[in-house]
C-alpha cells in the first residue's frame, strides 16, 4: 500500500495554503450563477454559491437593488436555490429543495403593500423541475420535468439528476441503467400558479430538453425520440401545442440548438445554434423561428458568436457572447431590414461572463450579467449606458492571496503551423524567466477560456513557480462557425494539436518557457489532449490527465456520449477504426514516455472510469511513472471542496517531480 500522502509536508503545506485562499469564503458569496433584472429594472434576483468547507457549497437566492444599496436573501440554508424568473407583475418564480434536500421544487415570492417579500411552494408534477418560465399573462409556470435516472450534463458534472436522493435500499444495492429508460425522459408541463393544477403539454415519445412559452396558448421546445444524453445533439425545434398532445417541427438544425426563447406574442422564437460537444455550452448564431411552422431563417454572425439571448419587446432581443477574449452584449430589432447588419453593440468588456446557467435578462434600458474580471472575482453587474455597476460581489481576503500569485497576464497569439492564428491567456509568476510551463487545455472542445479570475489551481501553480498559458485552439468558440467546426470529424488530428503544440514553441521561442521543463494538463477534452499530446511529441516532461477519453473505441461503446465521439473522430469505429486507434493515447505503445498523473470521479459516465484506468495501464505497461486517482463520490470533474485541494495539491507534487519549476 502507499504512503499515506498526507504525512508529505510539502502536500500538507500545499493544502493549507488552498485553504487559506478559500477559508475567508466559508459562510459567504463565492460564485454567481445567475442575474434577473426585474421588468421596471429595479431589482436584480441573484443565485449566489456560498462556500462550504465540503461539497460544493449551497446555492442561495438574493434581491438587490439595481444599484446595490440594499439587498436581501429570499433563501437560505434550507438547501440551494436556482433558476429564477420574473413575471410582468414583478412576481418572482425559482426553483428549490428545502424541506427535501435534493428534490427542488417550484416556488412564487411576491412582494406585499409593506414591501416584504413572501415565498410559496407550489405543488409539483412527478420528476424533478430543471427550468420554469412565465407564461407572458402570468397564470402559469412552463416546467421541464425530468425522471430522477435522467442524465446530468457532463459540463455540470455527468452522472444522473436522481443520484443523491436517500434510497431506501441496502449499500450492496446495484445501480440500474435499462434500455426502457422508463425513468429517463423530460417533458413540459403546465402548472396553474393560483391552484397548482399541472397540466402536461408534450406527449409520450417525445423527450424536452428545454421548453418556453409561445405566447400563452403553447411553448416551444427543443426535443428529441430518445431521453439518452447523446441524442441531445440530433434535437430539433417544435412548437408544442395549442392543442393536446400536438407538436409542430419549426426549425431541423444543422448543428445543435439551445436556450430556445418564444416570443410574448407568440409569433415566433429565436433559439441558438452552434457547433456544440457539451449541453448547456452551446455558443453560435441566432435562429428565428415562425411559430406556425413557415420558415426559419438564420441571422448569421452577429460579430460575436451569442451564448444567451432575450426578448425585450414585440420584436427586439438583447444577445451576449464572445469575440475573441472580449464578451459583448448586444441589441436587435428582429423588425429591421436586416437585424444582423443593425446590431447595436451595447457593453464590452474583457471580463469573462458567467457560466452555461448565467443567462443574460434586460429591462428597462438595463442589463443584467454575470461578469468574472482579471482582477475580479465572479460578480453580479447591472449595466447602463455602457457602464457595468457592480451589485453584488464575491470578494473575500483569500482573493488577495489569489491576486499576489500573480506577476503578469496577458492576451497571447501564435501562428499554427499552418499559419492561422491562435490566441490564450498567459500567466507568469513572480521571478525571472524561463519558466517551467503548463499548457492548460479547456474542456469541450468546443468551450473557450477568457479573463476571468483565475482559479485556485492556477494560483497555486504560480505560487509553485510555474507558467501558465491557457490556449484557444480551433475548435474553440469565439472565432465565428468555421473556427469552432474545424475539429468537427478531425478530433486529435493535425489541426487542435498543431495549434497547441505551437503554443509551446512560442513561448520557447519568446524566452518564456524552458523547453527541458514543459508539462500539459487539462480536463475532459482537455485531458484527452493532456493523454495524447506527449505520444505526439515527447516535449514534455510531465503530464496532468483529468476527466480523459484515452480509448475512442471503449469510449464510442461506453459513454455517454457515443454521438459526440463519433461525430468529432469522423465515424464509428466500424467506419473508421484506424483513425480511432490513431488517436487513441492507449494504443501508443512505446510513444508513451510521459510521466502522467491521471484523475476521474467513480461517477462520471461521459468520460467513464475505464478511460482513465486503461491509460494508466497503458503506461504501466510500458514503464512510464503514472498514478491513477479515482474519487468515489465526483463526477466528470473534481469539484468538491476537500477533495479539489487534493487533487490541485496532488498535481502540483506530480509537476514538482518531473518538471521542477526551480532548477
Amino acid at each position: 500500500m502507499p504512503a499515506d500522502i498526507r504525512s508529505n509536508p510539502r502536500y500538507r503545506d500545499l493544502v493549507a495554503d488552498q485553504r487559506a485562499k478559500l477559508e475567508p469564503g466559508f459562510g459567504r458569496p463565492v460564485s454567481v450563477e445567475s442575474a434577473e433584472l426585474s421588468p421596471d429594472g429595479a431589482l436584480v434576483a441573484v443565485v449566489v454559491r456560498i462556500g462550504q468547507p465540503e461539497g460544493q457549497g449551497r446555492a442561495e437566492l438574493r434581491l438587490v437593488t439595481a444599484d446595490g444599496t440594499a439587498g436581501q436573501a429570499l433563501t437560505g440554508e434550507g438547501g440551494d436555490a436556482g433558476g429564477p424568473r420574473w413575471s410582468r407583475d414583478g412576481r418572482l418564480a425559482f426553483l428549490a429543495d428545502h424541506g427535501h434536500r435534493h428534490l427542488p421544487t417550484p416556488w412564487v415570492a411576491a412582494r406585499a403593500v409593506d414591501g416584504t417579500w413572501t415565498t410559496r411552494e407550489l405543488a409539483c408534477p412527478p420528476g424533478i423541475p430543471e427550468h420554469l418560465r412565465w407564461s407572458p399573462d402570468g397564470t402559469r409556470l412552463l416546467l421541464t420535468m425530468a425522471g430522477l435516472s435522467a442524465e446530468q450534463a457532463d459540463g455540470l458534472g455527468s452522472g444522473t439528476l436522481g443520484q443523491e436522493l436517500e434510497h431506501d435500499a441496502p449499500s450492496w444495492w446495484p445501480e440500474v441503467e435499462s434500455t426502457d429508460g422508463a425513468d429517463a425522459w423530460r417533458s413540459a408541463w403546465s402548472l396553474r400558479v393560483a391552484d397548482g393544477e399541472a397540466s402536461r403539454l408534450s406527449p409520450e415519445g417525445v423527450n424536452v430538453w428545454e421548453a418556453d412559452w409561445l405566447g400563452d396558448g403553447a411553448a416551444v421546445a427543443i426535443v428529441t425520440g430518445s431521453p439518452a444524453e447523446d441524442a441531445w445533439y440530433r434535437a430539433r425545434l417544435v412548437r408544442l401545442g395549442p392543442a393536446p398532445g400536438e407538436v409542430l417541427t419549426l426549425y431541423v438544425p444543422e448543428w445543435q440548438i439551445q436556450f430556445a426563447e418564444g416570443s410574448p406574442d407568440g409569433s415566433r422564437a429565436v433559439v441558438i445554434e452552434g457547433v456544440a460537444s457539451d449541453r448547456y455550452f452551446t455558443v453560435g448564431d441566432l435562429v428565428v423561428a415562425m411559430a406556425d411552422g413557415s420558415g426559419a431563417r438564420p441571422l448569421g454572425h452577429l460579430g460575436a458568436d451569442v451564448g444567451s439571448v432575450r426578448w425585450t419587446g414585440a420584436g427586439s432581443l438583447v444577445a451576449a457572447g464572445m469575440d475573441g477574449l472580449e464578451r459583448v452584449v448586444l441589441g436587435l430589432d428582429l423588425d429591421a431590414a436586416d437585424p444582423a447588419s443593425g446590431a447595436v453593440e451595447l457593453f464590452r468588456t474583457a471580463a469573462d461572463l458567467g457560466g452555461p446557467l448565467a443567462q443574460v435578462s434586460a429591462a428597462a434600458n438595463r442589463v443584467g450579467l454575470v461578469l468574472s474580471g482579471p482582477d475580479q472575482p465572479p460578480r453580479a453587474v447591472v449595466v447602463e449606458r455602457g457602464r457595468a455597476t457592480t451589485v453584488l460581489a464575491t470578494e473575500h481576503a483569500g482573493r488577495d492571496l489569489v491576486r499576489a500569485a500573480i506577476a503578469d497576464r496577458r492576451a497571447l497569439a501564435w501562428p499554427a503551423p499552418d499559419g492561422t492564428r491562435v490566441e490564450g491567456i498567459l500567466l507568469l509568476p513572480h521571478g525571472t524567466p524561463p519558466f517551467a510551463t503548463v499548457l492548460w487545455v479547456h474542456g469541450g472542445p468546443v468551450a473557450a477560456v477568457g479573463f476571468g479570475f483565475p482559479s485556485v489551481a492556477a494560483a497555486e501553480l504560480l505560487g509553485a513557480g510555474y507558467a501558465v498559458v491557457f490556449a484557444n485552439p480551433r475548435g474553440s468558440v469565439g472565432r465565428g462557425r468555421a473556427f469552432a467546426a474545424a475539429v468537427v470529424g478531425d478530433m486529435g488530428g493535425p489541426r487542435d494539436t498543431g495549434d497547441l503544440l505551437a503554443a509551446t514553441d512560442h513561448l520557447v521561442a519568446e524566452g518564456i518557457a524552458d523547453p527541458s521543463r514543459l508539462a500539459v494538463a487539462g480536463g475532459s477534452y482537455g485531458g484527452y489532449m493532456a493523454a495524447l499530446l506527449p505520444a505526439i511529441d515527447d516535449r514534455f516532461a510531465a503530464a496532468v490527465v483529468g476527466s480523459p477519453l484515452t480509448d475512442l473505441v471503449s469510449s464510442y461503446y461506453g459513454s455517454s456520449l457515443t454521438l459526440f465521439v463519433r461525430d468529432f473522430v469522423g465515424g464509428s469505429p466500424t467506419e473508421q477504426i484506424a483513425r480511432y486507434l490513431e488517436r487513441s493515447s492507449v494504443f501508443a505503445g512505446p510513444r508513451l514516455r510521459t510521466p502522467s498523473l491521471i484523475s476521474v470521479g467513480l461517477r462520471d459516465r461521459a468520460t467513464p472510469p475505464g478511460q482513465a484506468m486503461e491509460h494508466f495501464r497503458a503506461l504501466r505497461e510500458q514503464g512510464v511513472p503514472a498514478e491513477l486517482l479515482v474519487y468515489p463520490e465526483e463526477g466528470h470533474g473534481i469539484r468538491a471542496t476537500e477533495a479539489a485541494m487534493d487533487w490541485i495539491a496532488r498535481l502540483v507534487l506530480w509537476l514538482e517531480r518531473f518538471a521542477p519549476a526551480r532548477r
